[in-house]
């Protein structure tokens, strides 16, 4: 069987895993069909689980990066920070990209990520968590092998949601 056996279905995003820049043109797969993200701009989701939780100490964490912040603000989902910034106010050069960038380098964050915009008009956030599911008839075997040859990080959950070739993958990558 070849690669392209595998589907990546679900909302999962097809953002280079490994890789510390955002694609430029970022994408997800809803079952086998390709959906456009487009980047909010003046957002920022920050995932920090383990180390300096306050507001105070993760703005000013994204103040050193070169953003204003208008606002942190905690989000529905334990550990998970939103930031609006201020696109128009950053030091020269400096884009919400290159500070997602940058910001998944400081050892306190665990995952950082631009938000997007979904074809809806809600928010979708890159999480490190990715949902795989494998046509039926790729054996549990080929599926693993297919994960590892693509290094996309450690399975987590087999048969997820109690959906056969459904895997969850903590992705190495700490950016979005």
């Amino acid at each position: 069987m070849r690669l392209n056996k595998a589907i990546w279905a679900g909302t999962v995003l097809v953002l280079a895993c490994g890789s510390n820049r955002l694609s430029a043109q970022a994408s997800y797969h809803y079952f086998k069909e390709e959906r456009a993200l487009v980047e909010d701009g003046n957002r920022i989701a920050l995932l920090r689980t383990q180390s300096a939780r306050t507001r105070a100490s993760v703005e000013s964490d994204f103040t050193g990066q070169g953003l204003t912040v208008r606002s942190m603000n905690p989000f529905t989902v334990d550990g998970w920070w939103i930031g609006e910034v201020d696109a128009t106010a950053t030091t020269a050069g400096t884009s919400v990209r290159d500070v997602v960038t940058s910001a998944a380098l400081d050892p306190d964050n665990e995952f950082v990520s631009a938000v997007f915009v979904g074809e809806n008009g809600g928010s979708v956030i890159v999480t490190p968590v990715i949902l795989v599911r494998f046509e039926t008839g790729v054996s549990s075997s080929r599926a693993e092998a297919i994960l590892q040859k693509l290094n996309a990080g450690t399975i987590i959950e087999k048969d997820f949601g109690n959906m056969p070739g459904t895997y969850r993958v903590q992705s190495k990558a700490r950016d979005g």
